[in-house]
């Protein structure tokens, strides 16, 4: 069958385009021929898709490939719509709506026939009154006794029947009242289960919602934590400068002496400074030494260290 379709496409799409081609060759805007020869191709055009069985299957299967997509889409949304129902218990409360429409209905039915024959009772014990009353004018003796006491028998079995029938329509009509409530009640009570069970579902969504959120903000973290061999490798690169910084305190420190050394192995120093030699203690007081608490490697490190710190904070 697929490869009857792709054939027949084939075959209407050659056609088309030969069509096509040759009503571009003729088309030449300045002259009635022009006009002419487009308004024949598109007759020929309109004359083959209307009449060439080949566009027409290819229209058909068109067709029914869109019925088969939209009956397989409601389909699909027909179970998921049955699926949370289920889930919900929605299916379940729309079962006790439709039993109490159902009950409802009866019971107009049973009142309506319990009002028929209610009425028709009503008549023949009218009727049977007015008889009563002829019989108790009329003589024993009268002919037209005899017929009276006739009909006034005849109402009185009809009355018999139709009073059994008022008290089963009547006894019919309780009973469906009393399923129609009993359905209410039921209704009422899965409708509240169901708000209970809505409920329960959204705060068990919620707390999936917050915990979900939880694990991604802890798993974002995590991935932007600092690695391992990175911090390593940022602890070695802060002792190398503790250790730079150390030795540029050595260095500093021995400046000061340096200074005084050469100064007092020069002669016109000497000469000045009567100073049999040079020592710590002599040095001028023009000349500053640095105190022993000097803070050069507490700054290097603190300055290393709060440059690492913002890189880890701000990832």
């Amino acid at each position: 069958m697929s490869f009857k379709f792709r054939k027949t496409f084939e075959l209407a799409v050659s056609k088309l385009s030969r069509i096509f081609k040759s009503s571009t060759v003729l088309n030449s805007p300045s002259t009635t021929k022009s006009i002419s020869s487009r308004n024949d191709a598109q007759s020929a055009m309109r004359s083959f898709l209307e009449n060439h069985k080949s566009v027409q299957f290819l229209g058909k299967s068109v067709g029914e490939l869109k019925r088969a997509s939209s009956l397989k889409l409601e389909d699909y949304v027909g179970r998921c719509s049955l699926l949370y129902d289920s889930i919900t218990g929605r299916d379940t409360v729309r079962k006790a709506g439709i039993s109490v429409l159902e009950a409802e209905r009866a019971f107009v039915d049973c009142q309506l026939n319990r009002r028929r024959c209610q009425q028709k009772l009503f008549e023949v014990q009218k009727k049977r009154a007015e008889i009563n009353k002829q019989l108790d004018i009329i003589s024993r003796a009268a002919d037209s006794f005899i017929p009276l006491i006739t009909k006034e028998h005849e109402y009185a079995i009809e009355e018999a029947k139709l009073a059994e029938e008022y008290s089963e329509a009547d006894r019919l009509e309780r009973a469906a009242y009393e399923k129609f409530g009993s359905n209410l009640r039921y209704l009422h009570a899965e409708e509240r289960n169901y708000d209970k069970r809505m409920r329960q579902w959204a705060l068990i969504g919620s707390v999936a919602l917050s915990v979900l959120s939880a694990a991604i903000t802890w798993f974002r973290l995590r991935v932007r934590a600092v690695d391992p061999v990175k911090f390593e490798n940022g602890l070695e690169s802060v002792n190398k400068l503790v250790s730079i910084s150390e030795e540029i305190q050595k260095s500093v420190n021995a400046i000061p002496q340096e200074v005084v050394r050469i100064c007092f192995q020069s002669p016109s120093f000497q000469s000045r400074v009567m100073v049999p030699s040079p020592s710590p203690a002599s040095v001028p007081l023009s000349i500053p030494v640095p105190s022993e608490g000097w803070s050069t490697k507490h700054l290097l490190v603190s300055a290393v260290a709060g440059y690492l710190l913002l890189r880890f904070l701000l990832g």
